[in-house]
């Protein structure tokens, strides 16, 4: 019976270890310490840059905390060193986890920036994030307010001016490469770079630019 036993907690053991090491564990481990608070913990599952990404987005704006969030996971797709891991957050919106296979170990990564040149992958990282800076401010409104999947602002403008006026975000957001006029920094120009979309489809860039060079939110 001993001898049982131990061959039982054994492989209860392996199991978890396997379990514990793809990329739907990773993207668990992930979203459930951002959504808590615990960012360092949450860093610890992802990739050096998706880390100072974080890092600079928790510097500019309030990131959301629901303490009560637990991981309800959708989908996993893996195509070799990459996968993409569904889920749903609270509101009822899903939103998709970026994941690469390092040194044999999943991470989350937000930003594919293989074989870009530099100066347009500083730009693209500089738009995504503050994409992701919109979104975030947009699913702390929607939190506060019960507004579910589907429900959106009357425009643009309304949706700005309210994200700053409860300071969800700190500050309108501008696209790097825009050929907007407007001033830098206004109501105005965050209009006219950025389409905030009902809640449940991500914020989008209004520039023209495609291929690897696209400013798309994932």
């Amino acid at each position: 019976m001993k001898i049982l036993k131990h061959i039982a907690i054994l492989s209860l053991a392996l199991l978890l270890v396997g379990c514990g090491s793809g990329p739907r564990a990773t993207a668990k481990m992930y979203t459930e310490n951002l959504w808590h608070g615990k960012i360092s913990e949450a860093k610890k599952y992802a990739t050096e840059q998706t880390g100072k990404l974080i890092d600079v987005a928790s510097s500019m704006i309030a990131m959301p905390i629901d303490p009560d969030f637990r991981f309800n996971f959708i989908e996993e797709i893996i195509d070799g060193n990459k996968a993409t891991v569904t889920y749903k957050k609270p509101g009822g919106e899903t939103d998709n986890v970026n994941l690469v296979k390092i040194d044999n170990k999943w991470k989350v990564h937000l930003v594919d920036d293989e074989n870009m040149p530099q100066t347009a992958l500083q730009k693209k990282n500089e738009c995504i994030n503050n994409m992701r800076r919109i979104e975030i401010s947009k699913d702390m409104y929607a939190l506060e307010t019960n507004c579910t999947n589907g429900w959106a602002f009357a425009s643009d403008e309304e949706a700005f001016t309210a994200f700053v006026g409860k300071e969800f975000l700190k500050d309108y957001c501008y696209c790097p490469t825009s050929t907007s006029t407007e001033e830098k920094g206004t109501l105005a120009r965050a209009v006219a770079d950025y389409k905030v979309n009902p809640i449940g489809s991500n914020v989008s860039c209004k520039s023209r630019i495609t291929g690897k060079n696209a400013h798309i939110l994932k």
